[in-house]
């Protein structure tokens, strides 16, 4: 089997030096062949014109998060694209003189190629003290302890509280593994709860349910497979 050294190694990653509007200044030929396509000229313009619509808040929420300085290794995501899924990387860059922003780097993989690199172990991926949340004027920070359930949104997550909603860039799959198991259960493949807002259980057609907190409550569906890891948490 080939080392991931040896493969990250035959991999040709597509490079994109961005202004601080994040607008494409210099690339690679790697990141012109992924980009190109359907976008005969690329400088100076925008790269989150450069993605389909539904990626579009991805791109911008990245660039957000690296401009903030508050991050200390790079952003990651992964969209997917007509062609391909890509994984993104994006860095904030210093200027040489002080501590303003100069730009960023913005490192692009052809995820396919990434298929056959081992799993990365889940106890590196650190626990989330804040869950982001998109809103019109940005990224909001929402204390987990607010949430009362989470639904996957196709590659995002909607958060729930009492009361209201919010557009998470993550997925649902991403904040299972980043959120504190002891306080939250997956209970189907596209619904994830807080337990301590679990309200009670129901059974309607031989189905079960469990009602949440919310207003109005909300029931949502145990699947098949998880209902044994349900009962056995919440004592159905």
């Amino acid at each position: 089997m080939e080392s991931p050294e040896y493969l990250l190694q035959k991999m040709d990653p597509g490079v994109v030096m961005l202004d601080r509007e994040g607008r494409i200044r210099q690339l690679n030929p790697a990141a012109r062949r992924l980009l190109q396509r359907d976008h005969p000229t690329l400088e100076g313009r925008s790269v989150v014109e450069l993605h389909p619509e539904p990626s579009r808040r991805k791109i911008a929420w990245l660039l957000q998060e690296a401009a903030s300085g508050d991050v200390p290794v790079p952003v990651t995501m992964t969209i997917n694209t007509p062609e391909r899924p890509l994984l993104l990387s994006i860095s904030r860059l210093e200027d040489a003189g002080g501590p303003g922003m100069a730009g960023f780097c913005l490192l692009l993989y052809d995820y396919r190629g990434l298929h056959a690199l081992p799993p990365v172990p889940v106890e590196t991926e650190r626990r989330l003290a804040k869950l982001p949340v998109l809103l019109q004027g940005g990224t909001a920070l929402l204390d987990p302890a607010e949430v009362v359930h989470l639904q996957a949104e196709g590659h995002y997550a909607r958060l729930f509280t009492a009361r209201e909603s919010f557009l998470c860039p993550l997925s649902l799959a991403q904040l299972e593994r980043r959120l504190e198991p002891q306080q939250f259960l997956r209970i189907h493949r596209r619904h994830f709860i807080a337990i301590a807002h679990a309200a009670r259980l129901e059974r309607q057609d031989g189905r079960p349910w469990v009602v949440m907190a919310t207003f109005p409550a909300t029931r949502l569906p145990i699947g098949r497979s998880r209902a044994p890891a349900v009962a056995a948490r919440l004592g159905g």
